[in-house]
């Protein structure tokens, strides 16, 4: 045949090996994109079939003994799978995997059948983040990385995934979760992945709105609900998903579910996903030990919203009153603030007019009352103008909604910290961190829903606790495990249905109060009837 172009036939035949070649190159290149795929389906509905080559990054974890699929897994570089860390060791479990007991598949669709074009591979090391702590409540770093023992080229079928260049999706923001998913026989039960849509939910919905997700969520959690599906059992360790023009972002990985009483996954509850962004330090630091580099993809406005914090600082001036006080039988220095009007959340304060008793200034005073006005959020910069402050009142009906560790920042000579009456829902785990010398927290008359399991790890000086009249219904079994110190403990007028505190080693306990729980509602000083025989077996 000759050519129809009007070429010499040579320079036609060199001039077809170029756009061969160049056409191979773009082939190669676009397999290489973080997030590119070949097909894009935009129809999203619960439990859509997908088709081969629409999700290229997706890896199926297999134990290698019984070749049985256990848990899904993202491709993120030539030679590294992101995955969960209750994949490795689930929670409460002694056993742990080890690089021996497992196999990857990649490339993988129909996983009754051999496919052409996919690699299996065995696994060259495991990485699970430090702070994932199997005996512990919340599903926290919940996060791991499988290193393959080969490098694998990238095709049409196996690509990796992009990760986040920002904190996380909008609240609301849709993404998709994909999975083979396990059925109760322990066997795959599907053959094919299927996709779903779910909309991402900020943390504080998850800490304020279903306690029992409350309960397993941290401050590096998000949750999602809605839209037209749920994570199934095997999908645990597969990503959540956003799709940013035509290229996929991974924000979440799949970690903890909602199980009903049967065992089986309640449709379309809330699940728990790991913040990916939040581990971008420890996923780069891991990936780099073996050479590695993942891609970041920078999403534009336009194509993915992102979620944006509005942080508008304003400063604020407090007037304070002096006066000389007496607070648990110990002469004090009060300064007292009252008629108060904060209502931004990044309030900072600037100054404070304080009218000194005679012969005392800033540095003397060691309480600080706020009453009278209103309060939304606590001011920052109150440990830089009183810096011996040992006691720090919020007294009722200020309104106050929130609270954060940097409210607390460089008064570490605290002991006393109350706040009554107020409207507080969430206390993340980390406010009183910065606080080592505490020895009485008071939280009374709020709407507390959640105490998460580390709130008081670091204040090992911790006497007496009163967390009254609030809404929490369940006490993690660590949430003391640091305050060996403890004397009393006040949990009257909540929602109590599950208490797993261990309170063997609090020798110095001498007052418990339940009452008016669901769970327990007893109050003792001393002996405790066998811990109320044993916290009415915890309940249920």
């Amino acid at each position: 045949m000759k050519p129809q172009s009007g070429l010499p036939e040579k320079y036609f035949l060199a001039f077809m090996l170029t756009i061969l070649t160049f056409q191979f190159g773009i082939d190669e290149v676009r397999a290489g994109y973080c997030g590119f795929v070949d097909i894009l389906d935009p129809r999203v509905s619960g439990g859509s079939e997908t088709h081969r080559g629409e999700w290229p990054f997706l890896a199926a974890l297999y134990y290698v003994e019984e070749l049985k699929f256990f848990c899904g897994g993202t491709l993120i570089t030539r030679q590294h799978v992101l995955t969960a860390a209750h994949c490795v060791q689930n929670k409460d479990s002694p056993l742990k995997i080890t690089s021996d007991d497992v196999l990857v598949l990649l490339g993988a669709h129909n996983l009754s059948i051999r496919e052409k074009g996919v690699i299996q591979s065995d696994v060259g090391g495991i990485y699970v983040h430090p702070d994932w702590k199997v005996y512990g409540d919340k599903y926290d770093a919940d996060i791991a990385i499988f290193m393959l023992s080969r490098i694998v080229q990238f095709t049409n079928y196996i690509r990796p995934v992009c990760m986040p260049t920002h904190s996380s999706v909008v609240n609301g923001a849709r993404g998709s979760i994909v999975g083979w998913g396990i059925s109760d026989n322990g066997k795959t039960s599907l053959e094919f992945p299927r996709r779903a849509f779910t909309n991402a939910l900020n943390a504080s919905y998850c800490l304020t709105t279903d306690p029992y997700v409350a309960f397993l969520s941290s401050t590096r959690t998000f949750c999602g609900t809605g839209g037209d599906g749920s994570p199934n059992k095997g999908d645990s360790g597969g990503g959540f998903f956003v799709l940013s023009g035509s290229v996929w972002v991974q924000y979440g990985i799949i970690s903890a579910l909602r199980i009903n009483a049967t065992g089986l996954i309640d449709e379309n509850s809330v699940a728990i996903y790991t913040n990916v962004k939040l581990f971008d330090s420890w996923i780069n630091e891991v990936i780099g030990m073996s050479g590695g580099t993942i891609e970041n993809f920078t999403e534009s406005q336009d194509v993915v919203e992102i979620a944006k914090v509005e942080i508008e600082n304003k400063t604020v001036s407090l007037v304070c009153y002096g006066d000389n006080a007496y607070f648990g039988y110990v002469a004090s220095y009060s300064c007292q603030v009252p008629d108060l009007n904060i209502q931004n959340r990044n309030s900072k304060v600037s100054s404070i007019a304080a009218y000194h008793v005679s012969g005392k200034s800033d540095q003397d005073v060691q309480r600080i009352v706020f009453f009278n006005g209103t309060m939304a959020y606590l001011p920052h910069g109150i440990g830089k103008i009183f810096k011996n402050l040992k006691v720090f009142v919020v007294s009722a009906d200020l309104n106050l909604k929130f609270v954060q560790r940097s409210n607390f920042k460089n008064l570490e000579k605290l002991i006393h910290l109350h706040i009554y009456r107020n409207e507080i829902e969430t206390f993340d785990e980390t406010v009183l961190f910065d606080l080592p010398h505490l020895e009485l927290f008071t939280l009374y008359k709020n709407k507390l829903k959640v105490i998460g399991e580390e709130t008081f790890e670091k204040n090992p000086k911790l006497k007496v606790i009163d967390l009254r009249w609030n809404k929490l219904e369940v006490l993690p079994k660590q949430l003391f495990a640091n305050n060996l110190l403890l004397e009393e403990a006040y949990f009257t007028g909540n929602s109590l249905n599950i208490i797993r505190i261990d309170f063997s080693g609090l020798r110095n306990i001498r007052r418990l109060n339940f009452k008016d729980n669901v769970c327990v509602d007893e109050e003792s000083e001393g002996n405790f009837s066998d811990l109320f025989k044993q916290l009415r077996e915890n309940c249920a």
